[in-house]
């Protein structure tokens, strides 16, 4: 994140990034604040092409663009403040129901010691009129005790709504921190945990375990000629094909930039593989059509790289030999699947 060096830049930045908004009709959100912070301040060049780029095709600047760039260039730090801010309010919350219901506790053990006072003020030598009092006084707190009794349970019940809220929230927030805002599939720390628990059931279960590594060919290329728009929604567009393709335990995710994994429990090399061709020739038969001109952008096409888990490897292992058949089949020539197997025989397949 970006600090400035004095007084009087951060002073300049933040008028800069406040008339910005408000020219722009952007809410002055602490997420958007921080956005245009960071693009006046030039600190990070590639936030800055991408809002450059949505400023000069006069696009509007949504929630949806908004909450996509926050998970790009901020998200750790956002989500992990969140998460930190959220515990603090229930934390807080849980204190005052705790209050409350000590509270109540007390309310209802001065109630009970008030009857057990005006009990003994009966006897059988007690006058008609001594009753008469007792009584009153009796219905008096009866009448009190209800009434503090109604109103801690409006507060209890307000206690409960707003926990069970910030769970809501807090339940939320760490699926957001798993998921990426781009394309709406899992994101690089949710595939590093998600692996390490497969590793550890395909052990215990002496079951297959396969790893695909996907790459998009060429897409920095179809960047530079279409735009970064039109490349999210190729990565939408590939994310999309892998949701639709796999199921049950598969897990697609977000490695980092163009580059996809995936996750396959309970599948063999050969079944892998199968499912590997299958969405790459899926994704190659899309058409991908400029919205504005109706023009043809070309087809796109993904290099695949698959592995099998061996039992007692490490995750590193198991992901290098998927990379390794990745970057084989982009040397080979793109748009194929290689699985480790072929790295072996030094042949390729789904050519």
């Amino acid at each position: 994140m970006y600090f400035a060096e004095n007084y009087e830049q951060a002073k300049q930045l933040s008028q800069l990034t406040l008339t910005t908004l408000t020219q722009r009709k952007i809410s002055a959100t602490p997420a958007n604040y921080l956005i245009w912070y960071t693009y006046h301040s030039d600190s990070q060049p590639e936030l800055k092409q991408d809002l450059d780029e949505l400023i000069s095709q006069d696009q509007p600047f949504t929630n949806e663009r908004s909450a996509e760039i926050c998970d790009r260039y901020f998200g750790t730090a956002l989500h992990s403040n969140a998460l930190e801010e959220t515990g603090r309010r229930i934390e807080a919350a849980v204190g005052q129901l705790l209050t409350l219901v000590g509270e109540a506790g007390q309310q209802t053990a001065g109630y009970g010691e008030k009857l057990v006072g005006y009990a003994g003020e009966l006897s059988d030598s007690a006058s008609a009129e001594d009753v008469r009092s007792v009584v009153v006084n009796i219905l008096a707190e009866t009448k009190k005790m209800a009434e503090q009794h109604k109103r801690l349970e409006g507060q209890v019940g307000q206690s409960t709504r707003e926990i069970t809220d910030l769970r809501e929230n807090l339940v939320n927030i760490r699926r957001e921190s798993l998921t990426d805002a781009l394309t709406g599939i899992a994101n690089r720390k949710c595939f590093d945990d998600r692996l390490a628990e497969a590793i550890e059931e395909a052990t215990e279960a002496g079951e297959d375990l396969c790893l695909q590594f996907i790459d998009i060919d060429h897409f920095k290329k179809f960047n530079d000629t279409y735009g970064h728009q039109a490349g999210d929604e190729v990565l939408r567009l590939v994310a999309k094909s892998f949701t639709d393709n796999t199921k049950g335990r598969d897990l697609p995710a977000c490695y980092g930039g163009e580059e996809f994994a995936i996750i396959l429990p309970q599948t063999t090399l050969d079944d892998a593989v199968n499912l590997a061709d299958q969405m790459r020739r899926s994704v190659e038969g899309k058409k991908v059509v400029d919205r504005g001109s109706g023009e043809s952008m070309g087809k796109i096409t993904l290099s695949i790289g698959v592995s099998l888990f061996r039992r007692g490897e490490s995750a590193d292992n198991f992901v290098a030999r998927a990379d390794e058949a990745l970057y084989t089949a982009k040397r080979e020539g793109r748009n194929r699947v290689l699985s480790e197997a072929n790295l072996r025989m030094n042949v390729s397949v789904a050519s």
